[in-house]
């Protein structure tokens, strides 16, 4: 029996290595591609990556002015006050 040179040690431990980052990315890929609780994991991701990029917490500022626009409305009849008051 001889013995494992360093030089054949190292491939070997690579090899190992590679094969066990394979499999590590593998069965994640696996998992989020081919099983429902992955699926429901990456879109719930994706739900909360739009719902932040939609609707941040801090909120948004509109440059809108509505300045007498109810008024003019109710003047022209297209909102009836006494049903508005109603509500």
């Amino acid at each position: 029996m001889s013995r494992l040179n360093r030089r054949d040690f190292v491939i070997g431990a690579g090899g190992i290595a590679v094969g066990a980052i394979a499999a590590h990315f593998g069965s994640r890929y696996w998992l989020f591609n081919h099983t429902e609780v992955g699926k429901h994991y990456v879109l719930k991701s994706k739900q909360y990556e739009l719902e932040q990029m939609l609707l941040p917490k801090t909120g948004v500022t509109l440059p809108v002015t509505l300045n007498d626009s109810a008024k003019r409305l109710a003047e022209e009849g297209v909102i009836d006050v006494e049903k508005w008051n109603t509500l």
